[in-house]
């Protein structure tokens, strides 16, 4: 582990990004930009800005190391498919949300291609698509998607796992966001007068 990674682990993330931001400097130097190394500590300083809300300047950055994970390392290997995760998940907090949907399904696909459905990156992948679902108010696929993101994590995980407690909680706030917007509607019935 290096010691940019180490600050970040433990909360320090200004001096985190210092040192990544040297790191990368000196792989990109003694490397050059292609190598893996250099790419990986890319890698790391966009989690740190990302961590620091720096989302532009991480957008841009995880745009340029999926680009170069997918020249050297090709479309389904799962560090480009992680880079693809990174780089959906920044849009959508930017509110970019129409690319991150699209890049989501991607990223899922790729997933289940590679890992299988029941791997716990492909249940993520599945995870993330649906919370970008429910922010663009497409409440009936979100609410499908998270009840099988849930069935996955209580086979996978069991009952008690933090991320399956975390799936039963997003259902609940799907539904009631869903059940919200049913109340918004107005009947079409016949009103009786009286």
């Amino acid at each position: 582990m290096s010691f940019g990674c180490f600050l970040f682990k433990i909360g320090r993330w200004n001096d985190a990004m210092l040192a990544q931001k040297e790191v990368f400097k000196d792989r990109k130097r003694t490397l050059g930009n292609e190598h893996l190394d250099t790419i990986s500590a890319m890698h790391n300083l966009t989690t740190t800005l990302l961590r620091q809300g720096q989302l532009d300047e991480a957008a841009i950055m995880v745009r340029g190391v999926l680009e170069k994970r997918q020249q050297i390392l090709g479309d389904m290997h799962p560090d480009t498919i992680k880079a693809m995760s990174i780089l959906a998940n920044t849009l959508a907090d930017q509110g970019q949300l129409g690319e991150a949907t699209g890049i989501q399904r991607e990223v899922l696909k790729k997933s289940q291609q590679s890992l299988g459905d029941e791997h716990p990156h492909t249940i993520l992948a599945m995870n993330n698509l649906a919370r970008t679902l429910s922010k663009q108010g497409q409440l009936d696929e979100a609410v499908g998607m998270m009840r099988e993101v849930l069935e996955k994590r209580q086979r996978t995980f069991g009952d008690e796992h933090p991320d399956t407690i975390t799936a039963m909680s997003n259902i609940s706030i799907l539904l009631s966001a869903s059940k919200a917007e049913q109340s918004m509607i107005p009947s079409s019935g016949k009103h009786s007068q009286k």
